[in-house]
Order: C-alpha cells, then structure tokens, then sequence
C-alpha cells in the first residue's frame, strides 16, 4: 500500500477484496471501496460460482486474477 502512495497511484492498485454473497468487494489503496455484483460485469458473470472466490491478487495489487477462469481485472474494470 505504502508503494501505491509513493507511485501516486492509490486509486488504480488494489489492497483488498473479498466475497460476500454473489458480490465483490474491493478496497483501493486509497481505501475507497467498491461492491460489485458479480452480475454487473459480463467477466465476473462468466466465473462458476464454484469459483468465485478463487482469486488472487496480483503482488503489485494491478488486478485480481482468476487462475481457473483466466480472467484479469483491474481498478478500471470495477469502477
């Protein structure tokens, strides 16, 4: 997190995210969260529910990573 803000760039990298329910919850590094239904996004609807709560985040916190999908998404895909 502390990279994010010495990059000036705490808005676009990710520091969390969960599941909760059929929804997505993602922090930025500027700590703004942002809840999105898996329903919203075609990329997101495409991931099994089985998987759903499969991801990674990338170390660099650029996207979230769904190994089993192969699916990548970042700040800009949620927001």
């Amino acid at each position: 997190m502390l990279a994010a803000w010495d990059a000036d760039a705490q808005e676009q990298l990710i520091a969390s995210a969960t599941l909760i329910e059929d929804n997505l919850l993602v922090t930025d590094c500027a700590l703004n969260t942002w809840e999105i239904p898996f329903t919203s996004l075609p990329a997101l609807a495409a991931i099994t529910l089985e998987n759903r709560a499969n991801f990674e985040i990338e170390e660099d916190g650029s996207y979230l990573y769904w190994p089993t999908e192969d699916i990548h998404l970042d700040m800009e895909s949620f927001r």
